[in-house]
């Protein structure tokens, strides 16, 4: 014999061994036949492209590629040494309980490859639980063909299966397990394939705690998952070759930081990838962004009296010096629209400003919006918003003619009563006084005959702060011209009432 027929003899008693130990072990843990919601099958735990020289790494066994003209595995058990492998593309090989299976060579230089195991997984869920006796439908057209003492007869079309109690039988796409016989009354559970479902929660408390978890929610067995989570650049990974149903991976990582005087934003991640057993991949992924809170804090208030806005920002820093521009505006209808200045905090810093109405503030309640302080031009801590009240009263009159008549409404679209209204009409001499108008007031009052430009109506009131104010804008901007259609045409009726008779006799007259 030639040294290279030992050296092939030597592995193949090598591999044949360490096949019957991987058998012999994988025979061991043989699921019992009475157990529904296991089988025995090849899952997958590992598929992708493998460099020549590089390996890879499942249970006890390591798989070093080496390719060339042909491929060939190098397999490792325990660190031991145990042989090498030819493949072919497509072909597989079984070591022990695991099996490798090359699926393409790319250039010589990597191929791609999976790695199977065989396991007892779970691959079935209960999915209801009926009590029959003979003669009874379990499910579709299966059958309770007989009830004995202790096992049932099925019936399936023209197949009868005999199971026992605490056994079961699978028919069609069911299994349907013997849970007890009483009285002539058998409980049975049916179970149905299933498939691992993966939960994923990822959050962040106020105390800089990232907290995820895992669950399998679904009815089967996940395969070789692998848990990836990172802050940032740092990541963690831990792997689970069996996730069952129920199972759950939670984790907490404090997220370090280094406080700044503006805020900052990291990224937090949670990444699963794995099979089920039927070798489907599964990839979910969350990815969430947490604020670190700036060592600079900005507080705002504003303050309404006597028409003046006085607005206070105050600035704290827990931290470093640090300069930048503040930047606010009041609130809508108040001057100045914007305030800038540029200023160093260290500590506390309380700044001040004053803004005022323009002529056409409305007494309601304003929002102010956020102030901010920018650093660098680019990095911004803002304050809270805030409302404030301007109180009082303002009147609006609006004209109109109809019919005879002109009407004058005066609404107070403020949020207190005018008090001692005057309402002056120059067209008319007319004026109207009223102790206070909380809402509107509405008057209708008549002209003489002609046609009119109706002049300005003055309206003065005392707003809630007891102030004389004048209306700006009581001001009609059209001419009105009243309906004189009618006088009109009792003027002409009344001269005709007159010419009728002088014309007749004229007629008369002449034609005699």
């Amino acid at each position: 014999m030639t040294e290279n027929g030992v050296r092939t003899g030597i592995l193949i008693t090598v591999l044949m061994i360490a096949l019957y130990m991987g058998v012999s072990s994988a025979q061991a843990n043989l699921p019992s036949s009475t157990d529904p919601q296991y089988e025995n099958l090849w899952v997958k735990v590992w598929d992708g492209t493998l460099k020549s020289g590089e390996s890879i790494t499942s249970g006890d066994y390591l798989f070093r590629v080496i390719c060339g003209e042909e491929v060939e595995v190098d397999v490792y058990m325990k660190k031991d040494f145990i042989g090498r492998i030819p493949l072919a593309p497509g072909e597989s090989r079984k070591i022990g309980n695991m099996m490798i299976l090359l699926d393409d060579v790319y250039d010589d230089s990597s191929c791609r490859m999976e790695i199977m195991k065989y396991e007892r997984v779970r691959l079935w869920s209960p999915t209801s639980m009926i009590n029959v006796k003979e003669g009874e439908n379990v499910w579709g057209d299966i059958v309770v063909e007989g009830v004995n003492q202790n096992e049932v007869v099925l019936r399936l079309h023209y197949d009868t299966y005999n199971v026992s109690v605490g056994e079961f039988v699978e028919l069609e796409s069911k299994r349907v397990y013997l849970d007890s016989i009483n009285n002539g009354i058998a409980t049975l559970i049916v179970y149905e394939r299933s498939r691992p479902d993966l939960m994923l929660e990822l959050n962040i408390t106020t105390e800089m705690v990232c907290e995820g978890i895992v669950k399998n929610v679904g009815g089967a067995d996940a395969i070789n998952i692998s848990i990836t989570y990172w802050i940032e650049d740092k990541e963690k990974t831990e792997i689970m070759n069996v996730f069952e149903p129920e199972q759950m991976f939670e984790f907490e990582e404090f997220i370090p930081h280094v406080q700044k005087p503006y805020p900052q934003e990291v990224q937090v991640g949670l990444y699963v990838k794995g099979y089920d057993p039927y070798g489907e991949a599964i990839e979910k992924s969350v990815v969430k962004s947490a604020e670190i809170p700036a060592s600079l804090s900005l507080k705002k208030r504003v303050e309404y009296k006597n028409g003046v806005l006085n607005v206070v920002i105050e600035l704290e820093d827990k931290k470093e010096t640090v300069e930048g521009k503040l930047v606010d505006v009041p609130a809508p209808s108040f001057y100045p629209e914007r305030f800038e200045r540029y200023l160093k905090v260290d500590g506390d810093v309380t700044v001040q400003y004053q803004a005022y109405p323009t002529s056409e503030t409305v007494p309601k309640t304003y929002v102010s919006p956020p102030a901010q302080f920018i650093i660098d031009g680019t990095h911004i801590v803002s304050s809270n918003e805030c409302e404030f009240t301007v109180w009082g009263a303002m009147l609006t009159a609006h004209l109109s003619v109809v019919g005879k008549e002109i009407v004058l409404k005066i609404e107070n679209i403020g949020n207190k009563e005018a008090k001692n209204v005057l309402i002056k009409d120059s067209l008319t001499g007319r004026s109207w006084e009223f102790d206070e108008v909380r809402d509107s007031v509405i008057l209708r009052y008549g002209v003489p005959w002609g046609v009119y430009e109706i002049p300005p109506v003055e309206v003065y009131y005392e707003d809630g702060s007891m102030k004389k104010t004048l209306s700006n804008s009581l001001r009609l901007k059209e001419k009105v011209v009243p309906d004189i259609t009618e006088p009109i045409s009792y003027i002409i009726m009344f001269v005709l009432m007159f010419l009728i008779p002088i014309v007749v006799s004229v007629w008369e007259v002449k034609r005699k």
